[in-house]
């Protein structure tokens, strides 16, 4: 069971983890980073968010996915949820 909060560092490491597959030269990736100019589409967003999900249990709904533009937008997306509802809901 995992109960800790979203980091930064976990996303930063989904999104590189699902660039390096899809992609053959190196790119940039840090808290500002929009997944738009990553040309992160739908579905590598969907495996960004399963990567997430295996390596630390945060649990982010698809209905949250349209606020989040930023490598830093989801990680605090995820620790918003958790305030607001407590961290039972997003456990594994």
């Amino acid at each position: 069971m995992h109960d800790r909060a979203l980091t930064v560092d976990d996303v930063i490491t989904a999104t590189r983890s699902v660039l390096r597959r899809k992609r053959t030269e190196e790119v940039r990736v840090d808290p500002g980073s929009r997944f738009d100019s990553l040309g992160i589409d739908s579905l590598e967003m969907i495996e960004i968010l399963i990567a997430i999900e295996d390596a630390t249990g945060a649990v982010i709904p698809d209905s949250e996915l349209p606020d989040v533009k930023t490598i830093s937008d989801l990680a605090s997306c995820h620790a918003t949820r958790l305030q607001d509802t407590g961290a039972s809901q997003y456990r594994m």
